[in-house]
């Protein structure tokens, strides 16, 4: 998710571990060197505090929709990339709006690779919470 200064106050749905979505606002928002933000937030229900998460992590919140909008728990989410192995070139197909804006973001578009680089940038898929299929086998990696 991309975010800019005026962001802070937002709605966003943060990333829990690998089993589900808390509801918090943004609080304050750090630039990293990779891309992207660190951002400080305030969750909204469950235990008090806050908590810090990678811009990628999260997904906008409609709190108008009181929760209606939550997204399924990353073990029921669909795949978001598909990946094939051609030994010297990894391919990877997004298939939902958040896998294209992450090789958007990440690949500045680029749906193939060199092996070499390909299985880092299947790994950052990974980090930042996609879930993948691997087109032959039909074999689903979900982030830890």
């Amino acid at each position: 998710m991309e975010l800019r200064d005026n962001d802070i106050g937002r709605c966003v749905w943060a990333a829990v571990g690998g089993y589900g979505w808390r509801p918090a606002s943004v609080v304050a928002l750090q630039p990293v060197a990779s891309g992207g933000h660190k951002v400080r937030l305030q969750f909204e229900t469950g235990r008090k505090g806050g908590g810090q998460r990678h811009s990628s992590q999260l997904l906008p919140r409609d709190p108008t929709k009181r929760g209606k909008d939550k997204p399924r728990p990353p073990h029921e989410q669909p795949p978001d990339v598909q990946t094939w192995n051609h030994g010297s070139i990894v391919e990877f197909l997004p298939l939902t709006a958040r896998g294209r804006a992450w090789v958007k973001t990440y690949t500045g578009g680029e749906t193939t690779a060199e092996h070499r680089y390909g299985i880092d940038i299947l790994q950052g898929m990974l980090d930042a919470g996609l879930v993948l299929i691997d087109g032959r086998t039909q074999q689903v990696a979900r982030p830890k």
